[in-house]
C-alpha cells in the first residue's frame, strides 16, 4: 500500500473547500498499563506505524496546484519522533485530565501533513505502579470514526507483543479501485441530478459564505434523548427514524409550502462489495462517503415513506461521490447544482473497539467524549450540521452552525421540534 495514492471523493471534496486544513484532526484519551516505560511505548507505537501506511504518509500541494498523497515504506517513520512523555507521577488522574485541552492544542499544532506529521502520542507517565494516560491525535486525512477501533486494538495487541498481521486491503488499493469505478457509474447521473435540481432559499440569514462562515464562527447546541426513548429507538431502524424526525421538523421550522428536505447524508464509505475480495476491517483511513438525499415524510406513515426513499438510493449512495469528484465528465454537471444546506451524521454507538476484558488502551474517563480540531479559517462545510451518537444509554445530538446564519434561539426551536417529532414517532405516532 505504499507509493502515490489517488484522491478519494472525500479527500477531493476537502481540497475543493478552500482554506487551510492542517489542523483538521481527531483525538482520543486512553488508559495505559501500570509498568509501562518509554521504551515499551516506543515499541508499541512503532508496530502501529509500521502496520498502517497512512501514518507514514504525506499530503502536499505540488507546484502545478495538484495534490499528492504518498505513503512511505514501513520503517521510515520513527516512534521516537511521534511520542512525547510528561512526568505525571505526582498528579491524580483528574488532574491529568485538566491538562488535556492545552496539550491537545500543542499536539494539533505539531501536525503537518505536507511534512508527514500525521500522528502524535503524548504519554502522561503516572509512575510504575499506576495506570498512565495516552493522548492520541491523528490528522483526519488518515482516520475516520471506524479507524479508532482499529488503532486502539492494535495498540493493545502491540503492547502485549502480539504480532500485527498486514492489513487486508490498503487504503491505496481502495483509492485506486474507486478511480477505476468512477467512469462506470454514469447511469446514475440522472438520479443525482433529480435529487439536487430544486433551488432552495437559504435556511438562515443568507447563503453560506466561505470567507465569513468559518470554523471559528461555529456555535454548538447539545440535546439528549432520554434512556427510555433511546432504548425504544435502538429496536427500530435508528437512522431512518432520526431522519424521519428531521424531515418532519425542518419544514415546520422554516415555514413555506415545501415539504421535502434536502440533506447531505454521511455513510461510513467502507463498501467492500465494490471491490471483490476487499477487507477494510483493519485499514486506517478517511473512508466517509457523503451524498444528497431528498426526504419527504408524506402525510401519514412517515417512517415507511422515508425508509422507502433511503432504500431507493443506488448502492447506498456511494456513486454520488464518484460522479461528483472523480469522473471528469459528470463532475462539472453536478458541481453546478445546489448543495444541501444541512448535513446529518448518525455515528452509531460510541465505542472504541475495546476488548471487553481489556483494562488498558480503553477510553479514559476524565475527559468524556473527545472532540475534533480544525483550522479557525477553514470554511464551514454546511449551514447546519447535525451529529447524533448513542453514548451509554442516551442519544446525544450536537447541532452546529455558523453564528451569522442562525440565532441560538432559532436552533433551539428546531432541536425542540425534532425531539418532539422523534418522541411521537417512538410512541407509534406515525400518522
Amino acid at each position: 500500500g505504499t507509493g502515490d495514492i489517488p484522491l478519494t471523493p472525500i479527500l477531493t471534496w476537502l481540497t475543493e473547500q478552500g482554506g487551510p486544513f492542517r489542523a483538521l484532526s481527531q483525538a482520543r484519551f486512553l488508559r495505559t498499563p501500570p509498568g509501562m516505560d518509554l521504551e515499551g511505548l516506543h515499541r508499541t507505537v512503532q508496530s502501529v506505524l509500521d502496520r498502517h501506511d497512512l501514518l507514514r504518509s504525506t499530503f502536499a500541494r505540488a507546484a502545478d496546484g495538484t495534490w499528492r498523497f504518498h505513503a512511505a515504506p514501513a520503517g521510515t517513520a520513527r516512534a521516537a519522533d511521534h511520542v512525547r512523555r510528561i512526568d505525571a507521577e505526582r498528579l491524580d488522574h483528574t488532574a491529568i485530565g485538566t491538562l488535556v485541552p492545552e496539550a491537545m492544542d500543542e499536539m494539533v499544532a505539531e501536525l503537518d501533513p505536507a511534512a508527514g506529521a500525521m500522528a502524535r502520542f503524548l504519554w502522561f507517565d503516572a509512575g510504575g505502579s499506576r495506570e498512565g494516560r495516552l493522548l492520541v491525535v491523528l490528522h483526519h486525512l488518515v482516520a475516520d470514526a471506524a479507524s479508532w477501533g482499529v488503532l486502539v486494538a492494535d495498540l493493545a495487541a502491540a503492547w502485549e507483543s502480539r504480532d500485527l498481521s498486514p492489513v487486508g486491503t490498503s487504503f491505496r488499493e481502495w483509492a485506486r479501485a474507486l478511480q477505476e469505478l468512477a467512469p462506470t457509474r454514469s447511469a446514475e447521473l440522472a438520479y443525482w441530478k433529480g435529487v439536487l435540481d430544486r433551488l432552495e432559499p437559504p435556511l438562515g440569514a443568507g447563503p453560506l459564505d466561505p470567507a465569513r462562515d468559518t470554523r471559528a464562527t461555529i456555535r454548538r447546541h447539545w440535546t439528549t434523548l432520554g434512556a427510555d426513548h433511546t432504548a425504544t429507538l435502538t429496536t427500530a431502524g435508528v437512522q431512518e427514524v432520526l431522519l424521519t424526525a428531521l424531515a418532519l421538523a425542518v419544514p415546520a421550522w422554516r415555514g413555506g409550502p415545501e415539504r421535502s428536505v434536502l440533506i447531505a447524508l454521511e455513510g461510513h464509505g467502507r463498501e467492500e462489495h465494490l471491490l471483490p475480495g476487499a477487507d477494510l476491517t483493519a485499514t486506517l483511513g478517511w473512508f466517509t462517503s457523503v451524498f444528497p438525499v431528498r426526504l419527504d415524510p408524506g402525510a401519514t406513515d412517515h417512517v415507511r415513506h422515508v425508509r422507502d426513499q433511503l432504500t431507493a438510493l443506488p448502492d447506498r449512495g456511494i456513486g454520488y461521490g464518484l460522479l461528483r469528484h472523480l469522473n471528469p465528465e459528470t463532475a462539472p454537471q453536478l458541481a453546478q447544482l445546489p448543495d444541501p444546506q444541512i448535513q446529518f451524521n448518525y455515528l452509531g454507538r460510541m465505542t472504541m473497539g475495546e476488548r471487553r476484558d481489556a483494562a488498558v488502551f480503553t477510553s479514559a474517563p476524565e475527559t468524556g467524549a473527545m472532540g475534533s480540531g480544525a483550522d479557525p479559517t477553514m470554511p464551514a462545510p454546511y449551514a447546519l450540521v447535525v451529529d447524533a451518537v448513542i453514548t451509554g444509554t442516551e442519544l446525544s445530538v450536537c447541532w452546529q452552525w455558523p453564528e451569522r446564519l442562525f440565532t441560538q434561539a432559532g436552533i433551539e426551536r428546531l432541536a425542540a421540534l425534532w425531539t418532539t417529532s422523534l418522541e411521537l414517532l417512538l410512541k407509534g405516532g406515525d400518522q
